[in-house]
């Protein structure tokens, strides 16, 4: 089976009730409601913390791009 990507727009998204609907129904799984309200939970919990993670690479990439173009314009004035 092929996975779908959780990213849009450069970040993460929760699955949306009818996606969990969807896989409950393919596989055939019984799911109860407090169940649902915890895989819920734990995917906002998820895309909050995968979330920072890409906002930290962002954020170094960012850095070192302008590391790089200091050292380059300090280049050009010697």
């Amino acid at each position: 089976m092929k996975s779908v990507s959780r990213v849009l727009e450069g970040a993460y998204h929760i699955i949306s009730p009818t996606e969990f609907e969807a896989w409950f129904r393919l596989t055939g799984t019984l799911v109860y409601p407090r169940e649902y309200d915890i895989l819920s939970a734990m995917d906002r919990i998820y895309c909050i913390e995968a979330n920072k993670e890409l906002e930290s690479i962002r954020s170094k990439r960012q850095d070192e791009q302008q590391r790089q173009m200091e050292q380059t314009k300090k280049g050009r004035r010697k």
